[in-house]
């Protein structure tokens, strides 16, 4: 069951727009933000997203970001303050948080079943299985 709390996150999520605030976008921020409103959410990130779907989200988001910063100028590269323009830096930072949510809202995979074997089971099957001296 999800909570309130989830179901708004999620509502949240699927509305993503990225905020510029008072400051401008540059031409690359603002292509960067076009991406990820219009291609990563809609193809990725489904309306039931799981822990694969947001993980390959963050995945291809952080690709994007550093093949974008490889590709601007020196200026936009390294601007991540809070002064001065919207820069991809931003864009990225702002939409990996709303992944980072609504990751924390869906169920994670279970990767050991509740009935395995204990360590010590297993530890003494191997050692059977090579021939040791048990106990």
């Amino acid at each position: 069951m999800t909570s309130t709390r989830q179901k708004r996150i999620r509502e949240e999520i699927g509305q993503i727009t990225v905020e510029f605030g008072r400051s401008l976008p540059c031409e690359h921020a603002k292509g960067y933000s076009s991406w990820v409103e219009d291609w990563l959410f809609p193809k990725i990130v489904t309306e039931k997203p799981d822990i694969v779907s947001i993980s390959h989200a963050m995945l291809l988001l952080t690709r994007r970001y550093r093949s974008l910063r490889s590709s601007v100028t020196k200026r936009c590269r390294n601007h991540s303050g809070d002064r001065g323009h919207v820069c991809i830096f931003h864009i990225w930072d702002q939409t990996h948080e709303r992944l980072e949510a609504l990751e924390s809202t869906v169920e994670k995979p279970r990767l050991f079943e509740e009935n395995s074997p204990s360590r010590k089971e297993e530890i003494v099957y191997i050692d059977r299985l090579y021939g040791l001296d048990v106990e």
